[in-house]
């Protein structure tokens, strides 16, 4: 009874992390036809990963169509193969968080092989498949776009129907279509992420580099998500691959060509205004990324002892960042000329109030 009841719980912790690892996924599916416009059933589809080498196969129904579902980001290549047509390979396919790459194949007579560079064509500005709404934040836009407080979230602000949340509470709260800051839903690989106690993200990954994509759904997401009436915000963190990769990133933010505020500038004594720069700080940011398979041995083989044990089945993904502030400041005090302090003693004698001291 106790191995039983394990089981199932196993088995339930086991359905329930694939159910959320789902919402971190895309989906890749097409219609095979011939050059008349036919469709071609029964034809084999292979999808296959650039990343990690690792395939997935299906065939084509009585309609020319297929489908593969839960499909983990990155690059693929879908190649399709029919008994009387030459082989069709379609490269470069982009697989995005909770969208539908659409790959259609025509298929020529036998003998005549076709690749298509999918990156070459231009591809659909209109989610055509699904009906949510909204965008996926890609690597490039992530690393090269400028946004404050290093937290990829903020381009989030580049959608449609997304504004700031002026008077909004919590860390990166902003406003979709109209609703409040305390209605997004924020995910980590599909994981909850939300602050509870406020609103917005309860944790922030501040390292660009670690973050593959980040899908933000505006409206019409699908009812797995759940939980609120805003946006689904899903940060995907980057895995491993079955080449080593990795970066390194250095940031420095100085005060020095920051503007003054208006409070400083107000204050013609202070050191800030005199110099028309805030006081000196600095803000530097150490970080790296790293990457690849695991290295395990494989004595008995032959050749070298280290290699790929059970190759394109494990790999691994670390990130590090440090942040160092330096800054500097200055106070004023007010304190009672010679007639006030003698005022306060005649008010205040000493002894009379212990809280007093002149």
């Amino acid at each position: 009874m106790r191995n039983r009841l394990f089981i199932a719980v196993a088995m339930s912790l086991v359905f329930a992390i694939a159910a959320l690892a789902q919402t971190s996924r895309g989906t890749v599916s097409g219609t095979v036809v011939d050059s008349t416009g036919a469709v071609i059933p029964n034809a084999n589809v292979t999808l296959q990963s650039a990343a990690i080498g690792v395939e997935r196969t299906t065939t084509t129904n009585s309609e020319g169509n297929y489908r593969f579902d839960a499909v983990d980001l990155g690059t693929y290549s879908v190649t399709i193969k029919a008994s009387g047509f030459g082989e069709v390979t379609n490269t470069n396919v982009e697989v995005k968080a909770n969208q539908t790459s659409e790959v259609g194949a025509t298929m020529t007579p036998a003998g005549q092989n076709v690749t298509v560079d999918v990156s070459a064509e231009a591809g659909a500005l209109l989610q055509t498949e699904a009906p949510v709404r909204g965008g996926n934040i890609e690597t490039r836009r992530i690393t090269e776009l400028p946004f404050a407080g290093r937290n990829p979230v903020a381009l989030a602000l580049t959608l449609p129907g997304v504004s700031s949340n002026r008077y909004g509470f919590g860390v990166g709260t902003f406003s979709v279509n109209g609703s409040r800051g305390r209605s997004n839903n924020f995910l980590i690989d599909g994981t909850e992420n939300n602050d509870i106690s406020v609103a917005g993200q309860a944790f922030q990954i501040t390292n660009p580099d670690a973050i593959q994509e980040v899908s933000v759904q505006t409206s019409n997401y699908d009812a797995e998500f759940g939980r609120a009436g805003g946006a689904v915000v899903n940060v995907i963190t980057k895995p491993g691959t079955k080449d080593f990769h990795g970066t390194l990133s250095y940031l420095l933010d100085s005060t020095r060509d920051d503007a003054l505020t208006n409070t400083q500038a107000l204050d013609t004594a202070s050191v800030a205004s005199r110099h028309g720069h805030p006081p000196a700080g600095t803000d530097q940011y150490f970080s790296g990324t790293l990457g690849g398979p695991v290295l395990l041995p494989r004595f008995g083989e032959g050749g070298s002892p280290w290699g790929y044990k059970g190759k394109n089945r494990t790999f691994f993904f670390a990130a590090y960042q440090e942040e160092r502030q330096l800054s500097s400041g200055s106070f004023s005090r007010t304190v009672p000329s010679a007639g006030g302090e003698a005022t306060l003693r005649s008010l205040f004698p000493v002894g009379a109030n212990p809280r007093v001291y002149l």
